[in-house]
């Protein structure tokens, strides 16, 4: 009998010793700030911005705050395939219970489009920043039942260990121990990501009610959102970020609208309002795909206007309880001016360097 407790004491001693290296042995960086990041929401939050990159460089939490009292968090992570969004909501859900939920059309539409490897490494941009346990176990079968060709061995999805043991560095790094019960601490800026780049970019002029096919496990993927949604009897608003869109890819997201609304869901495609959101495609973007800090500021206005209106959220402004955001805004408030300067010296630099 004692040999018995001894050895199940000792294999649990071994499973915590695995985990925690496991933990260490992962990258630190903004896709598992942004996973773990909604553990630390001291408040419940009224929004949960569910994405890639157009989530987390698009939405402002606190310009929300500032102008709204809306209260929010962003968990994006870069590249992130539809696979992964069903489980993040899954998982936002064992910590807050959002009024609404705002999920990033894009994935939907480039899926099954995207370099094999790429995709990949976007799942795992998801999946290593999740702990251990039954939500990643089920992203992982699922990634696994839906990839037609998978870029990393099995064993190495289930236990991460495997794909980063190479990583020694991180047993010097402090901030890889930082991460070691994989949480983190609060963040500032809850979610959103700083770009202070610059680049011109053009828009195609095009209009077109045609809808396109998606990919059949896009399509799929979406549906399970949607059951999702109704079985727990959620909001969720589907959308498309101001970006350089071309007319097949509105094409696809008109499909997705179609499929969203006839299940009692919202969709807006951003790219159709740009003139009221006085988006500058000249001065808002550093690239084809993303705004910088004024397109960012911009779009998360007129999103706040918007759902603040149609989905009835309060204003916490005035509310002491939420007197630690304002904190927060001063912080953020000062990073993004001097975020504006700097791209406005890009920008004339570049300007310059054009004459």
């Amino acid at each position: 009998m004692i040999k018995t407790i001894t050895s199940i004491i000792f294999l649990c001693l071994l499973a915590v010793i695995f985990v925690k290296t496991s933990y260490l042995f992962r990258r630190v960086d903004e896709n598992r700030r942004h996973v773990l990041g909604i553990q630390e929401e001291l408040t419940e939050d009224d929004v949960v911005y569910i994405g890639g990159s157009a989530a987390f460089v698009y939405w402002q939490p606190l310009t929300a705050w500032n102008n709204y009292g809306i209260t929010s968090y962003v968990m994006g992570t870069n590249t992130i395939p539809a696979d992964n969004l069903l489980i993040y909501l899954k998982e936002i859900k064992k910590y807050q219970n959002p009024k609404l939920f705002i999920i990033d059309a894009r994935p939907f539409q480039y899926y099954g489009k995207m370099d094999k490897g790429e995709s990949a490494i976007g799942f795992r941009n998801g999946c290593d920043s999740l702990s251990y346990g039954k939500l990643r176990n089920d992203l992982i079968t699922s990634y696994i039942l839906n990839s037609k060709e998978l870029v990393f061995p099995i064993n190495s999805l289930y236990l991460d260990i495997i794909y980063y043991h190479e990583n020694k560095q991180a047993v010097g790094n402090p901030d890889n121990w930082k991460y070691i019960n994989n949480k983190v601490s609060r963040q500032t800026y809850h979610g959103y990501e700083i770009h202070t780049e610059y680049m011109p970019i053009e828009k195609e002029s095009f209009k077109t009610d045609k809808s396109s096919a998606l990919d059949p496990t896009a399509e799929k993927l979406l549906n399970e959102i949607l059951d999702y949604g109704d079985s727990e009897n959620i909001n969720l608003l589907f959308v498309v970020v101001p970006y350089a869109e071309k007319k097949e890819a509105r094409e696809s997201f008109n499909t997705i609208g179609s499929i969203v609304k006839h299940r009692g869901y919202d969709f807006l495609n951003a790219n159709e309002y740009t003139k009221e959101m006085k988006i500058d495609y000249t001065s808002d973007f550093y690239n084809i795909n993303h705004v910088n800090t004024f397109g960012a500021e911009k779009y998360t206005n007129y999103l706040s206007e918007y759902i603040s209106k149609k989905y009835l959220l309060p204003d916490h402004r005035s509310d002491q309880k939420y007197s630690i955001w304002n904190n927060d805004y001063d912080i953020f408030h000062n990073a993004v001016e001097e975020s504006k300067k700097q791209i406005l010296t890009l920008k004339n630099n570049y300007t310059e360097n054009k004459k």
